[in-house]
């Protein structure tokens, strides 16, 4: 499998995006959520795990 970072860097690339960038919320929603979509099939990473390396936006719903 490939680490999210790996996949992160990918993605960046394909959208011509800098890192924190496609990490923060905000303008490039659709990139952000392809990277996690793609983080999720690629690294076989927990949902946790992806959340947290993308800013835990999980544990701010709760």
């Amino acid at each position: 499998m490939i680490p999210i970072e790996k996949v992160i860097k990918g993605c960046c690339k394909y959208y011509g995006k800098k890192e924190e960038e496609l990490l923060r919320k905000g303008k490039g929603k659709r990139e952000r959520q392809a990277a996690i979509y793609v983080s999720k099939i690629m690294s076989n990473a927990k949902n946790t795990e992806i959340g947290r390396y993308f800013g835990d936006q999980d544990k701010k719903r709760r």
